[in-house]
């Protein structure tokens, strides 16, 4: 015996033209559901990376890694949430969780270049070099002329006892752009390191040039005057390094 077919519903319509309507479950409803669950998600997340974010630069990295778990229990996939909680778990010196983070935000938005470099950092800051220049290398293939990832490669592989090559970086870099402080700065304190007091003098000279609030370099020359026994010279530099106005240094040393 033939079971009985079940009614239509009042009101609910079958056959081909009800077909033709299209299904709540089709791959754009569903595409437009999980579109319009995500922005609502974003809308709730935005404002606590925010807050992490005005956290972070008051110095009060544990309040900002709090927000950042906030928003990454909201959406645990929101690779920003991670990049912020990486920010914040090295600013609180938790540099084993901070890693894992990064790493979290990187796979989540693997092309993401602020993630490459800020990884590449914290390995350096871990004593792992190999990996910082692998990193730093990856973050060059995109941008060539970035001068603080150049600089950073030039360190890690100074870090493993290959000075020349991370001179010839350095040097390289400068034939092509010149203007950046910081570069001679970093060559002026390996070429020191193997002796060449003239060439670093010069070096820091420059660094100075371009920018004459930056203290790094000259407490570099300071250095170099008192490791050769001239501490007049080496005073004076402290004393030039005292008279750059504190705005100017807070500048440079952000």
């Amino acid at each position: 015996m033939t079971p009985p077919t079940a009614p239509t519903p009042p009101g609910l319509a079958r056959g081909p033209s009800a077909r033709l309507m299209g299904s709540s479950a089709s791959v754009d409803a569903l595409e437009r559901l999980r579109a319009e669950l995500s922005a609502q998600k974003t809308a709730r997340i935005t404002p606590l990376l925010e807050r992490a974010v005005r956290e972070i630069k008051a110095h009060r990295p544990e309040k900002a890694a709090e927000l950042a778990i906030e928003a990454l229990q909201i959406d645990e996939r929101f690779g920003i949430a991670w990049h912020v909680l990486a920010i914040a778990q090295e600013g609180r010196g938790d540099f084993a969780n901070s890693l894992s983070c990064y790493e979290a935000a990187l796979a989540l938005l693997p092309e993401d270049k602020e993630i490459v470099i800020n990884l590449g950092r914290l390995a350096f800051r871990m004593g792992m070099p190999e990996t910082a220049e692998k990193l730093f290398r990856h973050f060059l293939a995109w941008h060539p002329d970035h001068a603080e990832a150049v600089n950073n490669l030039a360190l890690a592989m100074r870090a493993q006892e290959r000075m020349d090559e991370a001179m010839e970086i350095l040097q390289g870099f400068l034939t092509r752009l010149p203007m950046h402080a910081n570069i001679w700065n970093s060559l002026g304190t390996m070429v020191a390191e193997k002796g060449d007091i003239a060439n670093a003098e010069l070096f820091y000279r420059e660094a100075l040039r371009l920018d004459p609030a930056m203290a790094r370099a000259r407490y570099n020359m300071g250095n170099l005057w008192l490791n050769i026994g001239e501490t007049e010279r080496a005073l004076e530099e402290v004393e030039d390094a005292l008279k750059v106005p504190l705005a100017a240094v807070a500048t440079m040393q952000r």
